[in-house]
């Protein structure tokens, strides 16, 4: 047996005013959430359904990720009813689903770089029944969405971890338009942690920050689109929150996804176990 780290699920309640926005990401009273043997999980994100609680969320058996969809017990925080929600020849990971509020319709975008597109799904019977309605030809890692002016953005890395893209489209079925892309040198890495959600700080967006290893931390900036006197566009984002998860004392060697509502949040977290590393490579 040896040492090594894997990725595992965490939940916590969200215990509601008691505190500003900025203190509800300094969470460290949460449960990590058990997996079999030869998986990971990772990128959880919140969906309520039916009035109860679902995570949506990447596993992974080191070779192609697929998308599961589990049931919270609220009094145990325990997840049941676990699904499959979405699954390809290709590996799917960051199952961002969320109801739009420009047309009340339930998407689901995932990570699906791999094929070379992001693939835009649109919900016909929960939780594992999808229509793909959009297939944009670019490899967007981890995108998330954001509604501004009556538009519908959506913001994601192109090529590289330190790309800032976005996206413009009136629906979601509608042909794209990239209205800024900008490498950023001076950061190791600008792609997404989670989705994009508002605050009384505003919009704020979590960000992988990765000094020295991929998944060590997350930032959460303040993000604002900014039209300039010609009507360029342009994406201003300035630091409102460190995350530093790192525990060496708990063996917990990163975090690189977050999501909440008014009463759950969930990250992931990368946990020190012992392992047989033939089972996993």
């Amino acid at each position: 047996m040896k040492l090594g780290y894997k990725w595992h699920l965490t939940i916590s309640k969200n215990i509601k005013n008691k505190s500003p926005v900025q203190e509800l990401f300094a969470h460290t009273d949460f449960k990590i959430i058990e997996c079999k043997e030869g998986v990971f999980q990772a990128d959880p994100f919140l969906f309520t359904y039916g009035g109860e609680h679902f995570i949506f969320y990447e596993e992974c058996d080191y070779k192609k990720g697929i998308i599961k969809c589990s049931r919270v017990d609220m009094d145990s925080l325990e997840i049941k009813d676990t699904y499959v929600s979405l699954e390809g020849d290709n590996h799917i990971s960051f199952p961002n689903i969320f109801k739009n509020d420009l047309d009340d319709n339930v998407y689901m975008i995932p990570e699906t770089s791999k094929s070379g597109s992001i693939i835009i799904l649109k919900l016909r019977q929960f939780p594992n029944d999808w229509e793909v309605i959009n297939e944009i030809r670019l490899p967007g890692r981890d995108t998330s969405v954001l509604n501004y002016n009556n538009m519908n953005y959506l913001l994601t890395s192109l090529g590289n971890n330190n790309n800032m893209t976005l996206i413009e489209m009136s629906s979601f079925s509608d042909k794209p338009r990239v209205v800024f892309s900008k490498d950023y040198h001076e950061f190791r890495t600008k792609r997404n942690a989670g989705r994009i959600f508002k605050t009384e700080a505003g919009l704020v967006r979590p960000v992988q920050f990765d000094l020295n290893d991929y998944g060590e931390n997350i930032h959460f900036n303040k993000i604002e689109i900014k039209k300039d006197e010609n009507r360029k566009i342009e994406v201003v984002e300035e630091v409102l929150k460190k995350y530093n998860c790192i525990d060496t004392t708990k063996g917990i060697a990163g975090i690189h996804h977050f999501d909440f509502n008014d009463d759950l949040i969930v990250s992931d977290i990368n946990l020190k176990i012992n392992y047989d590393q033939s089972r996993y490579w």
